[in-house]
């Protein structure tokens, strides 16, 4: 189906993060959180990466990066990584290169399939979601917002997506700044990758 392109063989995960810092409520004994970078990858060979397309939709390697086009309506085309991870920090330096400023791209986190997993995306026309498909439902975005004024950068010009999936906490940062939060605990665990999708119209 043209949302759910087979997954590439290897995963993207978590780049490095700050470890959260203590509060008073821990306790002295308390053991911080420490991240490690597990994966990078910079398009500019072959990556491991799929590349394929089908009716409307394709995905790979383009220009030294990795593209993917939507040539459909309401439509999220997904590449991930296949391994499972539970709590993760992942970032991309993403643009949208054509097509309509209100198509999305960003990240997903927590994939269990096509049916299942979490988006974190942004659009050039200001919009912000985190969104869930859950048991093969279309899209639903548990949060929308507009991103504040001078966050994004002009149009064609790689933003830094970041999307911290840890416990039940999402969150979604561009270019440093902190977008949306929510809290879900529907997935716990899963791959994570990479997504672009549109709305009401056609081409991404």
């Amino acid at each position: 189906l043209p949302t759910q392109p087979v997954p590439p063989t290897q995963t993207t995960v978590p780049t490095a993060t700050p470890a959260p810092t203590s509060t008073p409520t821990l306790l002295p004994s308390a053991t911080q959180v420490t991240w490690e970078l597990v994966y990078e990858q910079d398009f500019s060979g072959d990556s491991g990466w799929a590349e394929l397309e089908g009716d409307g939709w394709a995905i790979g390697h383009s220009s030294g990066g990795y593209l993917i086009s939507v040539d459909l309506t309401n439509a999220p085309i997904w590449s991930v990584r296949n391994q499972e991870f539970a709590d993760v920090s992942l970032e991309v330096d993403a643009a949208r290169t054509a097509g309509l400023q209100d198509g999305y791209y960003g990240l997903v986190c927590r994939h269990l399939d096509g049916d299942n997993y979490y988006a974190l995306v942004i659009a050039d026309d200001g919009f912000v979601g985190i969104g869930i498909v859950e048991q093969g439902e279309k899209l639903r975005f548990l949060q929308e917002g507009i991103v504040p004024p001078d966050v994004l950068k002009p149009a064609g010009t790689p933003n830094r997506l970041r999307a911290d999936c840890i416990g039940d906490s999402l969150a979604l940062y561009t270019n440093g700044v902190k977008l949306a939060e929510i809290t879900d605990n529907t997935f716990d665990s899963g791959d994570s990758g990479l997504l672009a999708g549109t709305r009401k119209e056609a081409g991404l």
